[in-house]
């Protein structure tokens, strides 16, 4: 908890998300763990219901509720890439939309961390993809386990990417030559 606050101050996210604070005088025992309270209520019981109202708001709030599932999954994805572990166990129990407007994370119980080969692969496919660079594309899917290495063959795997992602706005002709990743992880 200690850390991924850290990680939330060092990237000026507290302003938006916040995790409970242990409080180490009163968690003598290593086996209890006593933390700051966040005041507010589970995401779950502000989700807009059938007939319009929240459990906890009979006002609805479904622009609140879709604000703070934005920035939950705002700070994940960012805690997955440049955080020392992610939350992975995060659902809509473990997140409270605080009455300060801010989102709360609950129950680091199982967390994660992405292996350096896996982080290097998303990377380079980010890049690949920013580049318009099938090639290198194909070649980070092919480096994340989604494309057989064995038998894969690169250059049509990028062809069929080029296709594919022009329906999605992307028309650039593919830039064969790779380029090694610049952005690193930090921790």
């Amino acid at each position: 908890l200690v850390v991924f606050g850290d990680f939330l101050r060092s990237r000026g996210l507290d302003n938006v998300a916040a995790v409970p604070v242990p409080v180490a005088a009163l968690s003598s025992d290593p086996r209890v763990l006593v933390m700051s309270r966040l005041d507010g209520t589970p995401l779950l019981d502000n989700a807009p219901r059938t007939n319009g109202t929240t459990t906890s708001s009979p006002s609805g709030g479904g622009g609140v509720v879709e604000a703070a599932v934005a920035t939950m999954l705002r700070v994940w994805a960012l805690s997955v890439v440049e955080g020392a572990f992610f939350h992975a166990d995060l659902h809509a129990g473990n997140v409270f939309l605080l009455e300060d407007g801010r989102v709360g994370l609950l129950d680091f119980g199982q967390v994660g961390e992405l292996p350096a080969t896996t982080y290097d692969a998303v990377l380079a496919m980010r890049d690949a993809y920013e580049r318009g660079d099938y090639r290198g594309l194909a070649t980070a899917l092919r480096d994340l386990g989604v494309a057989d290495a064995r038998g894969v063959d690169l250059d049509a795997l990028a062809d069929d990417l080029r296709t594919v992602l022009r329906g999605f706005g992307r028309s650039r002709q593919s830039d064969t030559t790779t380029q090694p990743a610049t952005t690193d992880r930090k921790s």
